[in-house]
């Protein structure tokens, strides 16, 4: 059984999560418009720990040359720095929420550095 002070150490720190979903009727859900095969890549940060960028820039090198396209993000997970852009073709209804989040944070309020790069886009 895992200690709390050294449960890093017996996961590691780049677990993955795989699983099925279900189709999802939100227009960001990774699984909108059908089931989908859910690969959850997400990293565990301590101060003292490594870099994670190069392990996920590694990941998403590997998907396009294995031409890996039907894939779509966990938003609560790593994002690549170009999210913004990516997201724009794989999710549908992209545009839709993008106009909704105006219309209804038109100050940008609840928009953090983060998420205007990796959401919203420069």
């Amino acid at each position: 059984r895992a200690s709390e002070d050294n449960h890093l150490n017996n996961i590691g720190l780049f677990p993955w999560e795989l699983y099925g979903a279900k189709e999802s009727k939100f227009w960001l859900s990774p699984s909108h418009g059908g089931d989908r095969f859910r690969v959850d890549v997400f990293f565990f940060f301590r101060e003292k720990d490594p870099d994670a960028e190069p392990f996920y820039n590694r990941f998403w090198d590997y998907l396009a040359a294995q031409e890996v396209t039907d894939y779509r993000f966990h938003w609560g997970k790593w994002q690549q720095a170009d999210s913004s852009t990516f997201s724009q073709g794989k999710y549908p209804r992209m545009n839709d929420w993008l106009q909704l989040r105006e219309q209804y944070d038109p100050d940008n309020v609840f928009l953090t550095d983060y998420w205007r790069e990796h959401l919203v886009g420069p």
